[in-house]
């Protein structure tokens, strides 16, 4: 995956989140869900892409939670499911 493919995919968790006021919540499912996909990329790139803004802590954060953390893909938000 590169920054622009991630930043189309966030993009999408993010506006979809955004309806819910969730957009925090999007970045860090996001990161969680595709932590391995976003190693090496700009994560700032990334984000100012997706959204307008900078949240490179934010998905960072998301990265650093995948450590701990495993998605059950029936448990997330209906907005945030992953798209084939």
């Amino acid at each position: 995956m590169n920054e622009e493919e991630a930043a189309d995919i966030l993009g999408r968790w993010y506006r979809a989140g955004a309806v819910h006021r969730q957009k925090v919540v999007a970045i860090e499912l996001f990161g969680i869900a595709y932590a391995a996909d976003l190693d090496g990329l700009d994560l700032e790139a990334v984000t100012l892409s997706a959204t307008g803004y900078r949240y490179p802590t934010t998905l960072r954060r998301g990265v650093t939670l995948s450590r701990y953390v495993k998605i059950e893909r029936e448990r997330l938000p209906h907005w945030a499911m992953p798209r084939p």
